[in-house]
């Protein structure tokens, strides 16, 4: 069967790869160990750029290493969405029994506009007869509603849920819409890294070593 997988960016790298050492994650070797009876014809990865932090300098020049790494995927490509940060207070705690709300300051990171790239092309590419199955690669139940559009389009829909741990199994809603449903183990994430040095057009470069 002939595929295409749309990976959701922000929800791997949260459900998956923060705070582990697999963070170099060759997503095509990925792909084809867990779908070998796939003909997967694009991968589409969705993203945004970061923004620099003072806490964290280095942040820019690791995202750049590893979508250069993507980029070397033959059948990958990479959408961008964007970054929006901004201060904005919450509440902290208090007595809500007698209406007193501590509240602090707060400087929130979204991504904005990959969720709707996403769906955009996952439909785009169902509705010019590109795929017979969808991979999606998220746990975000806002794609209920373009899976159901495929699924209204005979095009099969599998999950491949971003999150290592059980307990953490993403929403039923929509496994429960899916043809079929797997998760992303810790031995697969190990065993799907990128080698330490690649090359490009450009020439070489290495795994960020601060990661």
């Amino acid at each position: 069967m002939i595929a295409n997988v749309y990976v959701d960016g922000f929800g791997l790298y949260y459900g998956s790869l923060k705070n582990t050492i697999y963070k170099w994650l060759d997503i095509g070797k990925l792909c084809n160990e867990m779908y070998p009876e796939l003909s997967i014809k694009r991968i589409r990865y969705f993203t945004a750029k970061v923004d620099p932090r003072k806490n964290d300098p280095g942040i820019q020049e690791r995202q750049k290493a590893i979508l250069r790494a993507l980029k070397t995927i033959p059948n990958l490509s990479i959408v961008y969405g964007m970054y929006r940060s901004h201060y904005m207070r919450l509440p902290s705690g208090g007595d809500y029994r007698k209406g007193i709300v501590n509240f602090v300051e707060v400087f929130k990171t979204e991504e904005k506009g990959s969720d709707v790239n996403l769906a955009t092309y996952m439909m785009d590419d169902a509705y010019r007869g590109e795929i017979e199955v969808a991979v999606l690669i998220s746990n975000d139940t806002d794609f209920l509603s373009p899976i159901k559009f495929l699924k209204g389009r005979q095009i099969k829909i599998w999950i491949l849920s971003p999150t290592t741990r059980p307990k953490r199994w993403p929403a039923y809603l929509l496994i429960n819409l899916a043809d079929r449903a797997d998760q992303i183990t810790v031995d697969k994430l190990r065993d799907c890294q990128f080698p330490t040095i690649l090359s490009d057009k450009d020439g070489t470069f290495t795994k960020p070593t601060n990661w």
